[in-house]
């Protein structure tokens, strides 16, 4: 585990070159995974990169620094959820079906994991995203995590939504862009500042209330949106004060 993702990332090496240094370890990352038998470990690999992705995300280091911490997020869940399907199928873990009453003894699965208690997940929503994942075939996979690495949205609800063939959700046209040839920055400044106002109220005003997978999915998107906003200000505010 240490030699995949030690725990403390080495600090001058990820700061003087981090997307090189997160490449090394994505590399690593897809080939222990393959190999990897223990739910747990992946785990713990998959706290360890998450770890990682905060650290670059709250230093602004290079964006696809941050990519290839996310990619190895994504990898351990789909692993996570592989482990699970062959611990259904070797009969450690309850799948779908089996009967939990012990007064039956011809269905008696006394014993078996459940899958919230093999993974340590407790929301259903959450594990059935991973299942996407682990059920996708090897090439449908890949060609998902391409994709929204080249998209820039490596957020789970963008990779299972293209594992899955579904279209990304439509957005409407960016009316302070249409048929402009030269932007007013303070207009756009003005306009963005307004809309984010009201999406903020919008967010306050569903705070504690229960989501389902769907709702869950849309969550991760906004998040991953919400993140390529704050990149951007930080371009603007970078470039604006040069």
């Amino acid at each position: 585990m240490t030699d995949l993702l030690p725990v403390e990332p080495d600090s001058l090496a990820l700061e003087s070159d981090p997307t090189a240094y997160m490449l090394t370890a994505l590399n690593r990352a897809k080939g222990w995974l393959e190999q990897a038998q223990s739910i747990e470990s992946v785990r713990d690999a998959k706290a360890i990169a998450v770890g990682y992705e905060s650290v670059i995300r709250e230093k602004e280091m290079a964006f696809d620094a941050q990519l290839a911490a996310t990619e190895i997020v994504r990898r351990c869940e789909r692993r996570i959820g592989e482990l699970v399907r062959v611990g259904q199928e070797r009969g450690e873990i309850r799948k779908r079906g089996d009967d939990c009453r012990t007064d039956l003894v011809h269905r008696n699965v006394e014993g078996l994991l459940s899958p919230r208690e093999a993974t340590r997940i407790a929301s259903a929503s959450e594990r059935t995203l991973h299942y996407a994942m682990a059920d996708a075939p090897d090439e449908q996979f890949e060609q998902a995590i391409a994709e929204a690495r080249d998209e820039g949205n490596l957020s789970r609800a963008n990779v299972v939504r293209k594992v899955k063939g579904e279209p990304a959700p439509k957005t409407a046209r960016d009316p302070i862009h249409y048929r402009t040839r030269h932007v007013d920055p303070v207009r756009v400044l003005r306009e963005s500042s307004i809309t984010l106002d009201g999406v903020s109220m919008a967010l306050n005003a569903i705070a504690g209330l229960a989501l389902d997978d769907e709702g869950r999915q849309w969550l991760d998107a906004a998040s991953a949106s919400l993140q390529q906003v704050s990149r951007r200000l930080h371009n603007v505010r970078r470039k604006g004060a040069a």
